[in-house]
C-alpha cells in the first residue's frame, strides 16, 4: 500500500524512518526525544508541535514531510 509510504524521499524520509523505532509510521514524543536533547536549539519542540496538524501528539510520515517541505517553500 503506497498510501502509507512517506511523501518525501531522500534525507527527510531517511530521518523519519530512523526516528520511527517501532515502525508504526508515527513519531511519538519518546521517538522525538533524541532531537529535543540539543539544548542549542530551543525552538525544536515548538517547530515539531507546529508540524502536528492533527494535534494528537504524534507526527505521521505525511505531517513530517509536509512540515519540512512547508519550511523550504
Amino acid at each position: 500500500d503506497t498510501s502509507i509510504l512517506p511523501i518525501c524521499k531522500d534525507s527527510l524520509g531517511w530521518m523519519f524512518n530512523r526516528l520511527d523505532t517501532n515502525y508504526d509510521l508515527l513519531l511519538d514524543q519518546s521517538e522525538l526525544g533524541s532531537i529535543y536533547l540539543d539544548k542549542n536549539e530551543p525552538c525544536t519542540r515548538a517547530f515539531f508541535n507546529s508540524c502536528d496538524t492533527y494535534k494528537d501528539s504524534l507526527i505521521s510520515n505525511n505531517e513530517w514531510c509536509y512540515c519540512f517541505q512547508r519550511q523550504q517553500g
